[in-house]
């Protein structure tokens, strides 16, 4: 019994010591962005106000501006490389019209913490990785109860997350974050969208049509006949956000956002806003919804059996048969047997047979007869 005490006792001890290598070493790494992500979302959208590049070239200025076009947006992000806690993620966002056919799309590299999701240097040979800081491609693992820092690539610049509270989403809960910002000057606006100049005559006219105060467009117009031709435009970008996250997994199970960017020109080093060229707000899709949840359902599910489950049921488990293992062999030592010695025998004077494992030790056999 000693023998199967001290298997028992390893036993015990290796699952005892598996559990705490999972739950210290294995889980820790565990809980960081997935090197596997490849995920895309669709969301349900207003494309309020948009500029028509066609009535801009023929200078139909009747026509300039589109309104009111119902838009689906589509999101992917996706792991591209991963060394250790580093991970080289690409964002980006294809806007639809009701023909399925592409208004804007933006692509859109970011060199990111697996565990705090923060921006970090770009570790790759890729050279579209953009320089950030904060949050660039979601929520960490565990999002906390506070306020963070996200990254704005319309203006290059950090803007708060605040954390707002707890909510219910569609069955979850989720932390709400909200975040806002602009007019910020744009970067680098895309000139596929965004014209980065016109002709004066064209601009002159098109100042004619914007409904802007008298003041201001005869003063535009003064400034503009000194301005080159073409006159350079500027551009600058406002939104909203909400953000529902599970915290467990960092998961996004629903957004919504404004944004409009705004073209002008530049007046002594002042921007003077001409028109509102791009409004767009969309929420996500029910579709979108359901899947955010389906992957925060699993997700955890994951987490709690390698988190909780597994290295908790390895730790009590491997205490228990330790311990009993322990028992068995003081059991059997406190009664005096050594079990590593087998049975053996000798013959009385009267023929009988008398055992002798090593247990005690007959000083007299006289009496036997």
């Amino acid at each position: 019994m000693r023998r199967l005490g001290s298997f028992i006792l390893g036993l015990g001890l290796l699952a005892l010591l598996a559990g705490l290598i999972i739950n210290f070493l294995i889980v820790p790494r565990a809980k960081q962005f997935p090197a596997d992500v490849d995920e895309t979302r669709t969301f349900d959208g207003v494309l309020n106000t948009t500029l028509n590049p066609e009535a801009l070239a023929t200078g139909d200025l009747a026509s300039l501006f589109v309104t009111d076009i119902p838009v689906t947006v589509e999101r992917r992000l996706q792991v591209l490389e991963t060394d250790g806690s580093k991970a080289l993620v690409q964002s980006d966002a294809l806007v639809l019209d009701p023909a399925n056919q592409p208004i804007q799309a933006t692509e859109s590299v970011y060199a990111i913490d697996r565990k705090t999701m923060l921006s970090i240097e770009n570790f790759t040979d890729n050279p579209n990785v953009i320089a950030s800081e904060g949050l660039a491609a979601g929520f960490p693992i565990g999002t906390e109860k506070r306020d963070y820092v996200g990254w704005n690539g319309e203006s290059g610049e950090t803007n708060p997350l605040r954390f707002e509270g707890e909510e219910e989403r569609e069955g979850v809960d989720v932390y709400h974050f909200t975040s806002a910002s602009g007019p910020d000057a744009i970067l680098e606006p895309d000139p596929a969208s965004l014209p980065p100049a016109l002709p004066k005559a064209q601009l002159l006219g098109l100042v004619g049509v914007l409904g802007l105060p008298e003041a201001t467009t005869s003063q535009l117009a003064g400034a503009l006949e000194l301005a080159p031709d073409p006159v350079p435009l500027s551009y600058t970008y406002s939104y909203t956000r909400d953000f529902y996250i599970d915290p467990a997994t960092g998961i996004l199970i629903d957004y919504n956002t404004n944004e409009t960017r705004t073209a002008g020109v530049n007046i002594a080093g002042n921007f003077q806003p001409l028109a509102t060229v791009w409004d767009l707000t969309f929420e996500q899709s029910d579709q979108g919804i359901a899947d955010s949840k389906a992957d925060a359902d699993e997700a955890q599910g994951q987490l709690f059996w390698l988190a909780t489950i597994l290295p908790w049921a390895l730790m009590i488990g491997g205490a228990l048969l330790a311990l009993f293992g322990l028992w068995t062999r003081f059991k059997h030592r406190d009664r005096g047997i050594d079990p590593d010695l087998e049975p053996q025998s000798f013959m009385g004077s009267d023929g009988s047979a008398v055992l002798d494992g090593g247990r005690q030790r007959i000083d007299d056999i006289n009496d036997l007869g």
